[in-house]
């Protein structure tokens, strides 16, 4: 049989004090918490382990992060092959990486330098 004992820290379920306390678990405590012992001649085995809605947005993050890249990538130039080949053109293919995707790209580079680092932070 399996015991499970929860408790509900003060903390939003999102905030940076809850991801703070999953990396916690994560590297303090779960490694160290693996443990057996005998009760009535009866051997139990005994493991922490940390699982909450934060943490499985967390692992999905961190999976995604890593090949995020990759598929973005190949996902941008399939499209531009296929649409180069459907007007069987190969500079519609370049003009839409120049005139579409590099915009987004940087469109994207400044909303995260705005909203993340704070690079509008004067203008109030």
């Amino acid at each position: 049989r399996r015991r499970v004992l929860r408790f509900s820290p003060p903390v939003h379920g999102t905030s940076a004090g809850s991801q703070a306390m999953t990396r916690f678990f994560w590297e303090q405590v779960e490694p160290q918490s693996v443990g057996t012992f005998d009760f009535h001649g009866q051997r139990y085995e005994f493991k922490a382990s940390h699982l909450t809605d934060m943490a499985t947005i967390m692992l999905m993050q961190e999976k995604f992060a890593d090949r995020a890249p990759w598929i973005l990538a190949v996902l941008v130039v399939l499209i531009c092959v296929i649409v180069g080949s459907l007007f069987s053109s190969l500079g519609l293919g370049i003009k839409m990486i120049i005139t579409v995707v590099l915009p987004i790209i940087a469109e994207f580079g400044l909303i995260v330098g705005i909203y993340q680092s704070g690079w509008m932070e004067w203008a109030g």
